[in-house]
């Protein structure tokens, strides 16, 4: 902009055209594209000869903060994120959503749709962190395994959210909007998919099994 000022107060003396256009992208203009072939070569190393740059580009350039620390963030989401993967939960975690860790689920239980506290209820059952006989006994903060709804001797994730009896018609219903969606009654699907949260929620929240944790949401139809 400054150059282009300088050429407009020269005007008067000199013949010439200048036009300056936005794009989205460099893509198809010959400038551009040029410049993006250079600096490509300087990322790898390709560096022009010193002698034929301007003056003021043959100093070393300034440490540019905001690279640095972009830089530094990268490899430790990189290093978190493949011990995360490498983890027994991680494992697990895997097997329901192959882009865990990501913030794919994050923004499915960030819904207006759903409480918080039912929010929390999904997040414990994705992380096997939820408090089902099964997972309570472990810590001697239940007698037994049994399910309390129907006697069976485990009360697991997938014997809540598939198998229990006591708990069939609130499955039917959430079966039935599944189905409108095509998406099939499983457990990655159920805890992997962010288009059935809402469903899960509801279907959560109409069993009463956690009603201690927080009101429920609105019941499926």
């Amino acid at each position: 902009m400054r150059l282009a000022h300088q050429i407009q107060k020269r005007k008067r003396r000199t013949k010439y055209a200048l036009t300056i256009r936005w794009t989205a992208g460099h893509e198809g203009i010959e400038g551009n594209e040029t410049v993006d072939r250079e600096a490509k070569k300087a990322a790898e190393g390709l560096l022009s000869d010193p002698t034929r740059l301007p003056k003021y580009l043959r100093k070393s350039l300034l440490t540019n903060p905001s690279a640095v620390k972009k830089a530094h963030n990268d490899r430790l989401k990189h290093k978190w994120t493949t011990i995360w993967r490498q983890s027994a939960r991680g494992r697990k975690m895997h097997q329901i959503d192959s882009t865990t860790p990501s913030n794919k689920f994050l923004k499915a239980i960030s819904s207006t749709n759903i409480t918080r506290s039912t929010a929390s209820l999904i997040s414990q059952l994705r992380l096997t962190h939820i408090p089902l006989n099964s997972y309570l006994k472990r810590f001697k903060r239940a007698d037994n395994a049994r399910c309390p709804a129907c006697r069976a001797d485990e009360e697991t994730i997938v014997h809540f959210l598939l198998l229990c009896p006591v708990y069939a018609h609130e499955r039917w219903a959430l079966a039935r909007q599944a189905k409108k969606q095509r998406k099939p009654m499983m457990i990655e699907s159920l805890l992997g998919d962010p288009n059935l949260v809402k469903l899960l929620g509801n279907y959560i929240n109409a069993t009463q099994r956690f009603t201690s944790h927080g009101e429920q949401t609105i019941s499926l139809n």
